[in-house]
């Protein structure tokens, strides 16, 4: 995929794609979800026009909230016609609070979230809504048997006790990643990517990960059995409550060809590990 002048990965739309808009504060479940003028306004509603195995995008409105999951339905027809979550208009990321966006589907793959803001806020000692309620406990879960070409780019992802889980159940999970967000006091784990074949996760932010007190003090970034040329490289690991980057395997042929970076580390407990298996 190629980037931009700034550095971000171009995504636009195919020739077939459907566009879906949905805003929180304009919408209706009435309205066809089809133009800016007449957007969805609840997810639920705007996931009933999107179609599998198509380069569909769904396009929250910036500046809305909503505190509604978003169970993505959706999987793009193939790496280059991607299936594809991010925003329209101008402002503020849209956020999905105390919520979490997730595609458990079997055969999902093919899909890129761009510029989401996904807040914990009944997690966030800061909040007015701090102790009101249960947040979700993963921000974006994405696990299922034929994960593969995701990418995870320009998010916020604050509070979850785990930002992010990438795995395939079976299997190893291609063109997996994760670059460009910003990583804030998750309570247990900043990311973990599980099973990945040649996972890219770069020049992202973690900053206070792994200090829940309800367990023992854990990791920015916790992978476990990588294949592949698996690459850790231009992050931001700071103030991690454990390890800022670790990796473990039960098996002899992961983190074998993986790359671990110009990654800068600042106030962890330690750095870096990586442990089980072979030695890489």
């Amino acid at each position: 995929m190629a980037y931009d002048a700034e550095g971000y990965t171009i995504v636009e739309p195919a020739v077939g794609s459907r566009l879906v808009y949905v805003s929180q504060s304009t919408g209706s479940d009435s309205n066809d979800g089809l133009t800016t003028g007449t957007p969805k306004q609840t997810f639920a509603s705007a996931m009933l026009l999107i179609r599998p195995a198509q380069p569909d995008w769904l396009l929250l409105k910036c500046g809305d909230t909503w505190s509604e999951n978003l169970n993505y339905k959706g999987y793009g027809a193939s790496g280059s016609e991607r299936s594809v979550i991010t925003s329209y208009g101008s402002g503020a990321r849209p956020i999905i609070k105390n919520s979490r966006l997730k595609n458990m589907e079997v055969n999902s793959g093919n899909c890129c979230i761009l510029g989401i803001d996904l807040y914990a806020s009944f997690n966030d000692p800061d909040s007015a809504d701090f102790g009101l309620g249960t947040s979700v406990e993963v921000a974006i879960q994405n696990i299922s048997n034929a994960n593969q070409n995701i990418l995870i780019e320009d998010c916020v992802i604050r509070f979850y006790s785990s930002a992010c889980h990438l795995r395939r159940k079976v299997g190893h999970a291609t063109g997996m990643v994760f670059r460009r967000n910003i990583v804030t006091n998750s309570l247990k784990f900043g990311v973990l990517p599980n099973s990945l074949d040649g996972g890219i996760i770069e020049e992202n932010m973690f900053d206070k990960c792994g200090w829940d007190a309800r367990t023992n003090k854990l990791h920015s970034i916790y992978a476990h059995d990588c294949i592949g040329d698996t690459i850790f490289r231009n992050n931001i690991l700071s103030r991690s409550g454990n390890y800022g980057v670790k990796c473990s395997t039960d098996t002899e042929d992961s983190f074998l060809d993986f790359e671990i970076s110009d990654n800068f580390f600042y106030k962890s407990a330690i750095g870096l590990d990586h442990s089980g298996g072979a030695t890489g």
